[in-house]
């Protein structure tokens, strides 16, 4: 295979991302509104961010070769800016090998535009995430799990969103919750704050009576963002020797998953009232990356053995289109609720 087929495949990844019959179909879904007085299962969700909730234009600088080239080693690498659905694609095909080096030898100017600057510490409005999530919303370039995102924020469920990105905490959650007043309509936006205000108070510790800007970043500072090949990611969840060090990403968001899961299920207990603690309680999570995907089929099942009583689903988004129920992984608890 050459190097012009690896450019074909590019010139068509990147049509078929463009293709306006691929925005309409994902943008013309059903509007999202309504508030539940009381909620009939208790849900969280934990979605991928790039070409799952949306697809930025943002881009990564890779040295990608074939592996049955007949060119000299070093002739045969081809320095190319992909996009992150064209690493997608890219990474899991066996005809093609990928190096993680920037233009001057450096791997993390692979990724410059995927972390955190200075000045985004301070405004992080002003970030590439920011700013190219922003126009991924203005040019409708939506992903299958954005709708479900936007029903997450209008019944305040919490979320985490887990990335292989290398941005802070602080600075993602920010962003988000800076996105929601072009991601939400005025009158979602109502109805998010009315889902705080009732039974969703309970999950985020709020008391009722606070000023609506306040309620809502409650929200957010119990959602949880992890990005999993940011230094802190890693300081915080393998220790200072992985710092530096690039993670297997469908390890990290493994790592990512079972944080957010304990987390959520030691909380329940303590939050809810007596009411909402038999509630059926279930975890979803959606990815476009064939690989990650892969990694969940052996994970998943797995942590949901772990955690009986609750239910597990995965969905698939890797067509762009969809969000295809991958599996489903319920285990009965004989002991009683989990959440007793």
């Amino acid at each position: 295979m050459s190097i012009l087929w690896l450019m074909a495949l590019l010139s068509l990844t990147r049509a078929q991302s463009r293709d306006p019959q691929t925005s309409e179909t994902i943008g013309t879904r059903e509007k999202i509104c309504g508030v539940k007085s009381t909620p009939d299962e208790i849900k969280y969700y934990m979605f991928d961010w790039d070409d799952n909730i949306l697809s930025p234009p943002t881009t990564l600088s890779l040295w990608v070769r074939p592996k049955n080239s007949t060119l000299l080693p070093d002739e045969a690498w081809n320095l190319v800016e992909l996009t992150t659905k064209e690493f997608a694609v890219l990474r899991g095909d066996p005809a093609y090998e990928l190096r993680e080096l920037g233009r001057d030898g450096d791997w993390e100017k692979t990724f410059v535009n995927f972390g955190d600057r200075l000045e985004d510490q301070l405004n992080p409005s002003s970030s590439v995430l920011f700013r190219d999530s922003l126009q991924a919303i203005i040019h409708n370039r939506l992903s299958p799990s954005y709708f479900i995102l936007k029903k997450a924020l209008v019944e305040g469920r919490l979320f985490a969103v887990i990335t292989a990105r290398g941005h802070s905490e602080a600075v993602f959650r920010s962003v988000v919750r800076a996105l929601v007043a072009y991601i939400l309509t005025p009158e979602e936006q109502r109805d998010m704050v009315a889902s705080l205000r009732t039974w969703r108070r309970l999950d985020i510790g709020a008391v009722g009576d606070e000023p609506d800007s306040i309620l809502i970043d409650k929200y957010f500072e119990a959602c949880r963002f992890f990005n999993v090949q940011s230094e802190e990611f890693k300081y915080r969840y393998y220790g200072p020797e992985f710092v530096g060090k690039r993670l297997k990403t469908e390890d990290g968001k493994a790592k990512a998953m079972r944080v957010f899961v304990e987390d959520r299920l030691s909380a329940i207990p303590k939050k809810f009232e007596e009411t909402y603690r038999n509630l059926p309680v279930s975890f979803g999570v959606s990815d476009d990356d064939l690989t990650n995907l892969a990694a969940f089929d052996s994970f998943v099942p797995q942590i949901a053995a772990e955690f009986r009583g609750v239910r597990f689903v995965v969905y698939d988004t890797s067509d762009g289109k969809s969000c295809l129920k991958r599996s489903d992984h319920f285990h009965p608890d004989e002991a009683g609720s989990l959440l007793m």
